[in-house]
């Protein structure tokens, strides 16, 4: 890719968590802007002048830091974790001391990967953000068959983004069957889904969540709506319902490879999500001051 157009300044301010996140869902759908928007190409930019120097530790030129960031910033543990920034300069080091590694021993990346030393390979798990997932679903999580050509060609890390942005697309194309507006579904799945991967045990991340009562209002639903939602993503927190339907909860089964159609069977998880929906004259996430204008407005 090519920064055209613009030349972003080495010392500009760059986002904050927050702001960083909203830019990188803003780029996941609508990724052409990659091409073309300032504030996308000034990020890249500012990740080749930052990462310059860790790219050259590992023999690499600050060109490729640049391309490593453009993957890595698309991922879904980049976008949706809780500390982007740490998380990509986790991903750069890896991904660049792969490179490393598969240019001093004339190897593909994968093989480079499993040459790494075994502190670097639990970096790649961490910043990868799927070993919880993994653990979650019992390790039955794989790629579709079909697939495996072309996820042959991935390293394992990347491999583990297009398997959980497909359990997460998954999920969120559920909760639109259910009358979710698509853009709370997809910020609720994914901070769901984060919370899970960062506390490492879906019935921690219940709990956790459940208490978020700023992470609900912003996805403008009541508590009791945020804690049934809670239920039917996670499961049941209930341990002796652990293996039962209701303890495997909608990630669990779309990461075990169970089709939305099929999942969209099961009626009273479906009236469950339903009746979870919020209302469809509010279909963004919305800020706390268009809350609070709200809820004026209704008792006025």
């Amino acid at each position: 890719m090519k920064a055209t157009g613009v030349t972003p300044q080495p010392n500009a301010v760059f986002p904050e968590v927050e702001e960083l996140r909203l830019l990188l869902i803003r780029l996941h759908r609508r990724p052409e802007l990659w091409r073309s928007d300032p504030a996308a190409l000034g990020l890249l930019e500012h990740c080749r002048i930052k990462y310059a120097p860790l790219a050259r530790r590992f023999g690499q030129r600050p060109e490729d830091a640049r391309r490593v960031a453009f993957e890595l910033l698309r991922a879904f543990g980049t976008r949706w974790g809780n500390d982007p920034w740490g998380s990509l300069t986790r991903g750069m080091r890896i991904a660049l001391m792969t490179a490393q590694f598969e240019d001093a021993l004339l190897c593909g990346r994968n093989q480079a990967s499993h040459l790494l030393t075994s502190r670097s390979l639990r970096d790649v798990a961490r910043f990868g953000e799927h070993e919880h997932l993994q653990r979650h679903v019992e390790n039955t999580l794989a790629l579709n068959p079909a697939n495996n050509d072309e996820a042959a060609r991935h390293t394992e890390a990347t491999a583990a983004f297009v398997a959980v942005e497909k359990i997460v697309g998954d999920a969120i194309s559920v909760l639109a069957a259910c009358g979710w507006p698509a853009r709370v579904a997809e910020h609720a799945i994914g901070l769901i889904a984060a919370r899970l991967i960062e506390t490492g045990n879906r019935r921690r991340a219940h709990e956790n969540l459940r208490h978020d009562r700023q992470t609900a209002h912003m996805l403008g639903l009541e508590h009791g709506s945020w804690c049934a939602l809670l239920t039917a993503v996670l499961g049941t927190p209930d341990l002796k319902w652990e293996h039962t339907a209701s303890g495997h909860g909608l990630l669990r089964r779309v990461a075990g490879g169970m089709p939305a159609d099929e999942v969209l069977l099961d009626v009273r998880l479906v009236a469950t999500l339903v009746a979870a929906a919020p209302e469809h004259d509010n279909p963004t996430p919305r800020s706390h001051e268009h809350a609070h204008g709200r809820k004026v407005a209704a008792h006025a």
